[in-house]
């Protein structure tokens, strides 16, 4: 039986909030343009980088966008120096395990290569799909590295911190995980626990626990 593990990146992986809204102000800033407001960034969070830029200046997104991706390098290490401790050992146990290994983001997939080069995960997901320009598309992401993989939805997990992560997974069929680890809350606990996922989790320790449960004895067990 064919099985995945589908992870988001930002407040998932590592705690990469920090970063890229260090690194749009910065792009504002480089193009001697008003800096908007962290709250004014969020707002448009949804939307890939370049479409977050799209919606906020749209006269000026594509150089605005490159500046982005310049400062985004330049801060890495001060604001994203390293993914979540555990993490990287939670993504090999899986890659090991014969399981598919995804990842579903709405990063913009420059952005995102950066930071899998920086964390030296490159290679390391049999799987990958980034944002949408103008909105969310996850649940199409799910549903589309899982038709690749010929795995039925139902053996499959999707985790992610933000409250939308729990709808898209749901929507596209698989089990629906909740990462609360991370420091930048994009969401509350109680937005989580109202959504009802299979499990919230508040540490990796934590994850990596029932993950090795599921890992060992997924064939007998039905819910977890």
């Amino acid at each position: 039986m064919k099985n995945a593990i589908i992870f988001d990146f930002d407040g998932t992986i590592a705690e990469t909030i920090p970063l890229t809204l260090q690194a749009i102000r910065a792009a504002y800033a480089d193009n001697s343009l008003p800096v908007p407001t962290k709250g004014k960034i969020v707002s448009n969070f949804g939307a890939n980088e370049y479409g977050m830029f799209h919606k906020m200046s749209p006269d000026c997104a594509d150089k605005l966008f490159e500046s982005y991706l310049s400062e985004y390098v330049a801060l890495h290490e001060k604001y994203s120096p390293k993914p979540f401790d555990g993490i990287v050992v939670v993504l090999h146990k899986i890659k090991n395990s014969g399981w598919k290994l995804g990842l579903v983001t709405g990063k913009h997939e420059k952005a995102l290569e950066l930071s899998l080069y920086y964390y030296g995960l490159r290679g390391v997901f049999d799987g990958i799909r980034c944002g949408g320009i103008d909105r969310s598309i996850k649940t199409k992401n799910i549903s589309s590295l899982l038709s690749e993989w010929e795995i039925k939805p139902e053996n499959s997990w999707y985790i992610g911190d933000v409250a939308s992560d729990i709808s898209d997974a749901r929507a596209a069929g698989a089990h629906p995980l909740s990462a609360a680890w991370a420091h930048t809350k994009l969401a509350q606990l109680r937005e989580l626990e109202e959504l009802s996922p299979e499990k919230i989790f508040r540490s990796v320790k934590e994850f990596g626990a029932w993950l090795d449960n599921l890992l060992n004895n997924y064939d007998s067990i039905n819910n977890i």
